[in-house]
This record gives C-alpha cells, structure tokens and sequence, in this order.
C-alpha cells in the first residue's frame, strides 16, 4: 500500500513539475536580438551563437557608425547590469 501510495505521488509530481518551472529562455542569435534585451530585462534570455563582425545586424547596432557613432549602446545601467550564466560564446 505504502508503494503504491509513494508510486502515486511521484506521477503526480511528474506531471506538475512542468508547470512550476520558468518559461524558456528567449534565443539570442543576432545583434538585433541583443538589442530587443533592452526591452525586456527581466526575461531570460540564452546568447546561441557568437556575435561577432560578420553576424546580421552588427553595422546597424554595434559598429563603429551605429549609435550616430557611439558604436553598441549599453543595455540597462549599473544596477539593471546584465550578467551571463554560462556564457558558451562570446559577444
């Protein structure tokens, strides 16, 4: 009986467990992406590739005349600073 009973909430947390968990982390794969951060800063978000030079949307949000010449604009301020969790590509 006691097994069963055991068997019996383990289903049932199995089926509530994805209901209590986060929503999925908003995919970052272009430097328009970074950009939408500013947006939204309390959602998650997961960088899935480098951004580098050669990725769309660099000229328009991170090179030398994006900005009127600033180059990238930071995103938040210091107390609304964005931090990585294991960063896997770079930026």
């Amino acid at each position: 009986m006691k097994k069963t009973l055991f068997m019996l909430f383990v289903a049932v947390l199995m089926l509530l467990l994805p209901l209590a968990s986060a929503e999925d982390p908003i995919s970052i794969s272009s430097w328009a992406d970074l950009d939408n951060i500013r947006n939204n800063l309390a959602a998650d978000y997961i960088l899935i590739n480098d951004l580098i030079s050669s990725t769309p949307g660099y000229d328009d949000f991170a090179g030398p005349e994006a900005n009127e010449g600033e180059g990238w604009e930071p995103i938040g301020n210091e107390s609304q600073g964005i931090w990585w969790k294991e960063l896997t590509y770079q930026v």
